[in-house]
């Protein structure tokens, strides 16, 4: 997979003996980002990642989210959706020692909360800036261009909940139309040994 990551594993040379994954992903929406998968990070240590941070602000990229084994393993219910959102993308480990993004499962209910959040949270911010945009509206004209320049509720803020429900409802599939569903049961299951690809 080409993406705009090259040179990373570089700029994580200060932490190497505690990395466990880098893996990089494109979203359905076709925009890339990374994940950085540590074994431990005390605050203490932080200033070791600075090389990371220079080497995406270099390059004008999206800093790569950075997460722990134990982060992963007690966030599953919290944030789902952000979750979904890189499994179910087309990506590529560019270093593994231990793959933690894979076979992630995730409770139904944990997910149908967190997307009624997003879809809510959102939608309300949009309306609460429509009314805002139109009040400062001195013509028609400007009346018809409220969603277009003030409206924040653009796609990639609902990115993770369009994933998810491409993923719930059963509408994606991976690359040359390979289906590659969550399994509907207690939990749901990432089909194993497949990348899936939203385009």
């Amino acid at each position: 997979m080409k993406h705009p990551y090259n040179g990373i594993l570089n700029s994580l040379e200060a932490v190497k003996n505690t990395l466990l994954q880098v893996c990089v992903y494109k979203d359905i929406l076709g925009g890339y980002g990374a994940v950085v998968v540590l074994e431990d990070v005390p605050d203490q240590q932080l200033e070791k990642l600075a090389g990371l941070a220079q080497y995406a602000r270099k390059k004008a990229l999206m800093l790569p989210l950075i997460v722990t084994r134990s982060f992963i393993a007690s966030s599953l219910d919290s944030y789902p959706l952000e979750f979904i959102n890189i499994i179910s993308s087309d990506k590529e480990n560019l270093m593994c020692k231990e793959d933690l993004l894979t076979n992630l499962q995730f409770s139904k209910a944990d997910v149908r909360l967190q997307m009624e959040r997003e879809f809510k949270s959102k939608w309300l911010l949009t309306r609460q800036s429509t009314l805002e945009a139109a009040g400062r509206s001195s013509s028609a004209r400007d009346h018809e261009n409220v969603d277009q320049s003030c409206n924040p509720c653009h796609k990639r803020l609902l990115l993770p909940g369009w994933s998810s429900l491409s993923s719930y409802s059963g509408s994606a599939t991976g690359p040359g139309g390979t289906d590659h569903r969550y399994r509907s049961q207690d939990t749901w299951h990432r089909t194993q040994g497949t990348k899936h690809r939203n385009q």
